[in-house]
């Protein structure tokens, strides 16, 4: 959940909570109205608003992330509030009620267009308070001082709770923030792990706990049956140097851990039984709080014989170099000794050109 959608969940839900407070309140008051003050006109005011509420709180239901409702839920409760508040409402205390609105409305309009329609209402609410004795003729608050404390009691503890509840609600967008942030970098590891054309492992205490499908195309075994065994099952029993299989990634794991990487060459072995040479490349880090080794496995096959071929063709030019030196000299030296049995017979020189060389 992204900190947007966090804090439009919380308005949402604060929202629906309010209206189906609002119908039980104005319903008690309705009642309260017809039995025990015998204010039929108050009755018919509360029992209008435990209809709005519920209608209100039915819109909120079926379409919780249009805004239309908690705008409409705001203008009512507004409207309703300094109804309570120039008429004195079913206690007599009617404008403590009115300064409720600067509390409520940021919980689910949101605090920057919470905080405007507030201030905008407490502006109208000071005002009737100051001048509504003089065009609201049935207007007639008593500022006692009791009154007056109230009402700076109810102003200090709405901004209180307003700004604690900013508070918690900016903590919840910066952990949702850190939360979104995460999954997205799980996300797209997950989609370069999972998509890559090379063949990559994540190895946990030595055994394979993950593998991507270019492995299981690579290697020709399942994704449940590389998970839980170690790299011997995808390699000869003995490297070409005559070392067990078994026994070499320990090392390199550990150097893995030690040094954050590692690289090699290793032997592999196909499911059909084919074997080939590969790159391993090992990459020590963290997977959800867990440390891991990241392997990459590169097919070098055809490379390294390549490379081999190439090794034993120059290895067998230079020995038949090497032979054909020492050919050249052989037939060098036969030539000269016939030539001395040729002198010792009293004969001439067979090969003059070489007696001329030397």
């Amino acid at each position: 959940m992204s900190p947007t959608s966090a804090s439009l969940y919380v308005q949402e839900k604060v929202a629906l909570g309010i209206s189906l407070l609002g119908v039980f309140i104005s319903l008690g008051f309705g009642i309260a109205a017809v039995f025990l003050q015998k204010k039929y006109w108050l009755a018919t005011a509360n029992f209008s608003a435990t209809f709005f509420f519920l209608l209100i709180a039915s819109w909120l239901i079926f379409e919780p992330k249009s805004a239309k409702p908690r705008w409409f839920l705001s203008i009512f409760i507004c409207l309703l509030f300094y109804y309570y508040f120039v008429t004195g409402g079913a206690d007599g205390f009617g404008f403590l009620w009115g300064i409720m609105i600067p509390i409520l409305v940021p919980f689910f309009l949101g605090y920057k267009t919470g905080a405007v329609f507030s201030i905008s209402y407490l502006t109208i609410f000071i005002l009737t308070l100051a001048f509504g004795k003089y065009f609201l003729p049935s207007f007639n608050i008593d500022l006692s001082f009791t009154m007056t404390r109230y009402f700076a009691e109810y102003v200090v503890a709405g901004i209180i709770a307003t700004l604690f509840s900013y508070e918690q609600t900016k903590s919840r967008q910066a952990i949702s923030q850190e939360i979104e942030k995460r999954k997205s970098g799980e996300k797209r590891l997950a989609i370069l792990f999972n998509d890559s054309p090379e063949a990559y492992f994540v190895v946990e205490n030595d055994v394979f706990t993950d593998c991507n499908k270019a492995a299981e195309r690579m290697f020709g075994f399942s994704h449940n049956e590389i998970i839980g065994h170690g790299p011997e099952i995808i390699s000869p029993e003995k490297q070409p140097d005559g070392r067990l299989s078994s026994q070499i990634p320990l090392e390199n794991n550990a150097q893995a851990i030690a040094t954050g990487k590692a690289s090699f060459e290793w032997k592999h072995r196909r499911k059909n039984g084919q074997e080939f040479w590969a790159m391993i490349s090992l990459l020590s880090t963290k997977l959800e709080d867990r440390r891991v080794i990241l392997a990459l496995c590169s097919d070098i096959n055809e490379r390294k014989l390549a490379a081999d071929r190439m090794s034993a063709l120059l290895s067998e030019t230079e020995r038949v170099n090497r032979l054909m030196a020492g050919r050249e000299d052989r037939v060098l030296e036969l030539k000269k000794e016939v030539n001395r049995l040729s002198l010792e017979l009293g004969r001439d020189i067979v090969y003059p050109s070489v007696e001329d060389d030397s």
